[in-house]
């Protein structure tokens, strides 16, 4: 069997048996708050920070605002960079900055505007028409009604016919959704959008029960191979056809960002989070039950890509 190393177009490379593989069952390489890598520390601290976090923004000389950003910013590559290198699942959190109209990423601070990001994503499918694309947007933060309708709008007329949408497949034919299925079709994109009240009669975007997503929430990395191997080994994810997102994560305490503002997420976290992910995933299998989207900081860090994508060997022809 041959490995399939970081490449833009590895799902379209996989062998005839594993394009029959439902997508929720096969191992797919994503990424943990995408966008950071856009986070600007002039726009000051984001909407979504606690009191504590406000107050470390508002330090002289921007002091504060940079350990902000190191301690906010879990990607270092551009969204075409991750698609290049296989990522194929893009976790988003969203907002509209206070006083104005325009939508833009979110994680501490302020990151680039949602809309031309998406537009990058759609050039990477019509350059790459035989890949599949995951987007979750599963945090808002000062998103009224109408903002919700402009960004739902927006992402239809950004994709059109590339979304599938919730009349092509329901939740039992999931398991149907299978590269060589999909290719027969326009369809090239999935979209979860997990604000259900919003979506209303947008049948381009799926709710918030199609894609589940336990979140470790620990900042050791005990507890975190301890929390993927109990939901592994008591398949705890439903055999129902949802997609799961396996998070690779450590999430850092304010007292551990306090206590070490010299450091970053990148240096003094992510590094242990993504070897003991990659440690637990190597004797996993995927499957309806088992291994399906994996999550990690600094997707280029440590072979993750290329190990994630090569679990799918595992599966018999």
């Amino acid at each position: 069997m041959a490995d399939y190393f970081g490449s833009m177009r590895w799902m379209s490379e996989l062998p005839l048996h594993l394009i029959r593989i439902p997508l929720n069952s096969l191992a797919i390489p994503g990424s943990h708050n995408s966008f950071s890598f856009s986070l600007d520390p002039s726009g000051g601290v984001a909407v979504d920070q606690p009191g504590s976090i406000r107050n470390l923004g508002s330090l002289c000389c921007g002091a504060g605002l940079s350990v902000i950003r190191k301690w906010s910013q879990t990607q270092s590559l551009s969204f075409r960079q991750q698609l290049n290198l296989g990522i194929r699942y893009f976790d988003l959190r969203v907002c509209t900055k206070p006083g104005t109209t325009e939508i833009l990423f979110i994680h501490g601070l302020y990151g680039d505007s949602v809309l031309s990001r998406l537009r990058e994503i759609n050039a990477f499918m019509d350059e790459n028409p035989r890949e599949f694309i995951f987007l979750d947007f599963n945090h808002f933060y000062n998103m009224a009604p109408a903002a919700h309708q402009h960004l739902l709008e927006a992402i239809r007329k950004i994709f059109g016919e590339k979304l599938l949408d919730t009349q092509s497949y329901r939740m039992a034919s999931f398991f149907t959704l299978t590269l060589e299925n999909i290719w027969t079709t326009s369809k090239r994109l999935m979209v979860f959008y997990h604000e259900d009240r919003a979506i209303g009669t947008h049948i381009h975007v799926w709710p918030r029960y199609a894609v589940r997503a336990p979140w470790p929430n620990t900042n050791n990395t005990t507890v975190l191979h301890d929390f993927l191997e109990t939901n592994y080994i008591e398949q705890r994810r439903p055999n129902s056809g949802q997609f799961c997102v396996w998070q690779g994560i450590l999430t850092p305490t304010t007292k551990n960002i306090l206590s070490n503002a010299a450091g970053s997420l990148k240096e003094s976290v992510a590094p242990s989070a993504t070897n003991t992910f990659l440690g637990w995933i190597r004797n996993k299998l995927p499957g309806p039950q088992g291994i399906n989207i994996c999550l990690a900081d600094f997707v280029e860090m440590f072979d993750f890509t290329p190990t994630v994508i090569n679990l799918n060997h595992k599966i018999p022809q």
